[in-house]
């Protein structure tokens, strides 16, 4: 994974990388934070933070993104790397 996001750098230049949560590991963020990437990804529901966030979530914290959708935005420093994270209901 290392080596494809090293070559798709140098392939497209001030993009966001998007992918699946496989991206989120303490190697491709550490790599997306020294390379001042941009990423878009799922948080895997394996990291503690990420699962009680969606359980903690007050229902009065979220916004209404369109019917029968709603939002809550946090941040996180997961891996070291500051991080805006976003929760759909």
């Amino acid at each position: 994974m290392l080596k494809h996001l090293k070559s798709f750098r140098q392939a497209v230049e001030d993009c966001y990388i998007v992918g699946d949560s496989a991206l989120c590991t303490s190697a491709t963020l550490q790599v997306s934070k020294e390379e001042q990437r941009l990423f878009v990804n799922r948080v895997p529901m394996q990291i503690k933070e990420a699962k009680e966030l969606i359980f903690e979530v007050p229902y009065d914290k979220t916004v209404e993104l369109a019917e029968g959708y709603r939002a809550f935005e946090s941040t996180s420093c997961y891996a070291g790397v500051e991080q805006r994270w976003a929760v759909i209901f």
